[in-house]
């Protein structure tokens, strides 16, 4: 069960990576702005779940909110940036 957890963990943040990779390869850093405001939602998450919740709330607080926007939004950036429409 440990290991399938950590498995998926480290493949998310292999693909992240990645992404971020392939964007800051072309000589931008779009990816940024994402990081800042996942770092504000997380700050939101932790405050609220943290009252709530206590420690476990402070725990579960990046989770939701990598999923909340950090998770999709870099990937979709990086599929935009490789393959971008041509109207």
């Amino acid at each position: 069960m440990v290991e399938t957890i950590l498995f998926r963990v480290v493949g998310i943040d292999f693909i992240l990576g990645l992404c971020g990779a392939i964007l800051f390869s072309g000589n931008h850093t779009p990816h940024i702005l994402p990081v800042v405001i996942t770092g504000i939602i997380i700050m939101s998450f932790a405050f609220l779940f943290g009252h709530f919740f206590g420690i476990i709330g402070i725990v579960i607080a990046p989770l939701c909110g990598h999923l909340l926007f950090n998770l999709w939004y870099l990937p979709w950036l990086c599929w935009k940036d490789l393959y971008p429409n041509k109207n």
